[in-house]
Order: structure tokens, then C-alpha cells, then sequence
């Protein structure tokens, strides 16, 4: 199960989820992710820290969306996560290829 909400801070838009992004949730955020950047919101942050399963389906949609934001001048960054999330990320290399941020006023001030 997963559960998203939203908040927006200035021109940033932060998703916070709570969950699993498995095999049949991480479709819901990718339909998420779309809407906002066809709505023109170019800055999200992504708030990973109460989420304990990324599927490897995801992982790789998060860097091919992170590429959808550069290409539109935006960013989509990635805030706080679990051990298993991260080394999830690093067995991908996507760890040096998204922005991950500690904290999200470390990302408020990197995005």
C-alpha cells in the first residue's frame, strides 16, 4: 500500500510518501509525477523517509523522471531514506546519478 500527500512551498511541491512503492504502487506516483509535470510544476522533492520497499521498476523510473526535470529547467529531488532504500539505489547506481538530500531543509535550500 501507499499513500501520498502533498504540500507546496513557494515553487516547490513536496510528495510525501508513506509505504511501499512495489510492483502495483510505484504506478500510481509515476501518474502523479506525470500530472504535475504536465501541470508545469518543475520543482518536486520526493519524501522517501516512511517508505520501506523501492522495487527496482521504480528506482529506475525516478531517474528517468529526474531527466524529464532537467530537460523542462526543473529538479526532482529525492529527501531521506531508509538503509535498505539507499542501498537499493547504490546496487542501481542511481545513488550518484539523483539528488539526495539528508533532510528536507537541506533540500529546500539544494532545489
Amino acid at each position: 500500500m501507499l499513500r501520498i500527500t502533498e504540500e507546496q512551498h513557494g515553487k516547490t511541491r513536496i510528495l510525501r510518501l508513506i509505504g511501499s512503492l512495489d510492483v502495483q504502487t510505484w504506478l500510481f506516483l509515476k501518474q502523479e509525477i506525470d500530472s504535475l509535470l504536465e501541470k508545469l510544476h518543475f520543482h518536486l522533492l520526493l519524501d522517501l523517509t516512511q517508505v520501506d520497499i523501492v522495487v527496482e521498476e521504480a528506482l529506475h523510473f525516478l531517474f528517468s523522471a529526474t531527466e524529464k526535470f532537467k530537460k523542462a529547467k526543473g529538479r526532482l529531488g529525492i529527501i531521506g531514506m531508509r538503509d535498505n532504500v539507499l542501498k537499493a539505489m547504490q546496487r542501481e547506481g542511481l545513488d550518484q546519478r539523483l539528488l539526495l538530500y539528508a533532510s528536507e531543509k537541506e533540500a529546500m535550500m539544494g532545489i
